[in-house]
């Protein structure tokens, strides 16, 4: 209650003035202003229950620098974070290690870019017009002196191919016993080798000019990036 009467007398007296016989309006000098801000402030806080911490002065400045500070704050957690979620993404040089499998090594040979394919077990249809399957040949071989089953089949493992670190070419993932992606062999004997590809299909403009090539292995929630070329 004493807080509302005194606004009311503040107010008041602010009218009485605008009413008063004087002709001409006294202005006010930047430091009066900032003392009778100062004082009100100081009224309402002290006579306002909710208030705890008594009153300050607002300064533009300040208020500004304090939004630059929380905006840069802001800004570099974001980064952070961004950071963090990019630890799931790793660089490594040996695709045995991604693919996991104990005794059994994976060695990339070399890539050919096609129109089709003729496998020896069942039809794939060729990639259609303006596109082309780029093929890249690997080897699985079996260095240990024990039988080993590899089972690529019943995997979670994803492939994707990045040309020139600007274009995706997405897996075409066939059954055909010589495709790596779905490679099945329950006797993998000691010392034997299995010739293997894994296709991926692309815009053919996008292959007349190939500079580089990244495979990208994703594994569970990891990603790991084999360079090619």
């Amino acid at each position: 209650m004493k807080y509302k009467k005194i606004i009311l007398c503040i107010l008041l007296f602010c009218i009485c003035l605008s009413f008063s016989g004087c002709t001409k309006m006294y202005e006010l000098t930047s430091e009066e202003e900032e003392k009778i801000v100062l004082y009100s402030a100081k009224m309402i806080a002290k006579y306002n229950r909710a208030s705890h911490e008594g009153y300050s002065f607002v300064n533009p400045e300040r208020m500004k620098k304090a939004e630059e500070e929380k905006k840069a704050k802001e800004e570099e957690e974001a980064a952070k974070h961004a950071d963090e979620e990019g630890d799931d993404t790793q660089s490594i040089s040996s695709f045995s290690d991604i693919i996991g499998i104990e005794g059994v090594t994976f060695g990339y040979v070399d890539y050919e870019i096609v129109q089709s394919i003729e496998a020896p077990d069942i039809a794939i249809p060729d990639a259609g017009e303006g596109n082309s399957y780029i093929v890249l040949n690997f080897t699985a071989t079996n260095s240990s002196d024990a039988p080993i089953a590899v089972d690529l089949l019943n995997n979670s493992i994803g492939y994707k191919l990045s040309i020139n670190d600007n274009v995706t070419a997405e897996n075409y993932s066939t059954l055909s016993q010589v495709d790596l992606s779905t490679y099945y062999n329950d006797n993998l004997e000691p010392g034997a080798s299995e010739d293997l590809v894994l296709l991926f299909t692309c815009n053919s403009l996008y292959l007349q000019d190939l500079t580089s090539m990244t495979m990208q292995v994703s594994k569970g929630s990891q990603v790991f990036n084999v360079k090619l070329q």
